[in-house]
């Protein structure tokens, strides 16, 4: 039976525990399924999606006060943790953001390029080969089916709309 099969007989809950590996108290608990472009872990609860730790919270602590934002300490969006997450305001959110030097617009764009972003499916290792492989004349097919991402990913690559940051190899040497 394929998962979505399997979706429809088994709880919330149950899926939830599939995708998740309990650590030790105090390390993360890492979101092991569907991430949203931020970074933060989805999980379908009926008919509705919602954020990971979010259900995490509910599972273990009950229901979130209508306003109020689940908040990670260890700052690592597709934690789920209990023992990671508190409810606070979008205020004290975003004061716990500015202690922690993560605020303002200048923070995020360069912090989470390249293989820092949540959703990194490569690393700079990675993007390098590629382009020498391009430059080799190598396919851009086969390349994406060596590193199991999409052909438009390697593309993107090769015309630099991602990755344009890095320099050249020749050039870092």
């Amino acid at each position: 039976m394929n998962r979505s099969g399997l979706n429809q007989w088994i709880s919330a809950e149950e899926r939830f525990w599939l995708h998740v590996e309990p650590a030790a108290k105090e390390d993360c608990w890492l979101w092991k399924a569907a991430r949203s472009k931020t970074g933060y872990g989805i999980i379908s609860v009926g008919k509705k999606r919602t954020r990971a730790h979010r259900f995490s919270w509910e599972i273990h602590f009950g229901s979130i006060p209508q306003g109020l934002c689940v908040c990670h300490h260890c700052d690592v969006r597709h934690c789920v943790n209990p023992n990671h997450l508190f409810v606070g305001t979008k205020r004290d959110n975003s004061r716990d953001m500015a202690a922690k030097g993560r605020a303002g617009p200048q923070v995020h764009p360069a912090s989470y390029r390249g293989e820092r972003s949540p959703n990194a499916r490569l690393r700079e290792v990675d993007v390098r080969d590629i382009r020498r492989r391009l430059a080799a004349g190598e396919s851009q097919t086969s390349i994406a089916l060596d590193y199991e991402v999409g052909k438009t990913q390697i593309n993107n690559i090769a015309t630099s709309r991602t990755w344009s940051w890095m320099l050249p190899e020749e050039e870092v040497a």
